[in-house]
């Protein structure tokens, strides 16, 4: 279930905007998966993976996630995650320290911020995050890799 090959595409490629993409398809495989989580959490469903609650539902009853509230509700469940919680943490220091202008935006929001203007940056003629700056630096990359991976191990199992 881990998409390896986005993490070996992050690993590898030399463009700062195209490895933080692939680190973030990482997070958009899941999009789905966290309701499935949150649901099987809500109702005490310990009997069942997440997994096989997907498998089950999905074709079911046709649910369809939103890229902003799903992003949202993977962080939510970042910040209850204790291995996580200092990669969380330097990513919101940076993120006060770089980009000034949203100081007090959640970071899910940041992240997907530059996500769009990553995929959109030729026909933004307005810029909402200065990508080049932000991504100069891996600290991003270095602290969304941790997550991604611990997200994976504890969501999905």
């Amino acid at each position: 279930s881990f998409p390896y090959e986005n993490l070996y595409l992050s690993l590898y490629h030399n463009s700062p905007k195209f490895i933080f993409l692939e680190i973030y398809r990482m997070i958009e495989k899941l999009y789905p998966i966290i309701f499935y989580y949150n649901f099987r959490k809500g109702f005490g469903l310990n009997n069942i993976t997440t997994l096989e609650m997907q498998d089950k539902m999905q074709g079911k009853l046709k649910i369809r996630h939103r890229e902003k509230d799903a992003i949202f509700h993977i962080f939510e469940y970042c910040k209850e995650n204790k291995k996580i919680e200092e990669y969380l943490n330097k990513l919101n220091q940076y993120k006060t320290e770089i980009d000034i202008d949203n100081k007090t935006t959640e970071l899910d929001k940041w992240i997907y911020k530059i996500r769009n203007t990553s995929v959109h940056l030729s026909f933004d003629k307005k810029k909402d995050v200065d990508i080049l700056s932000i991504l100069e630096k891996d600290i991003i990359v270095a602290n969304l890799i941790p997550i991604v991976v611990e997200l994976y191990i504890s969501i999905l199992n």
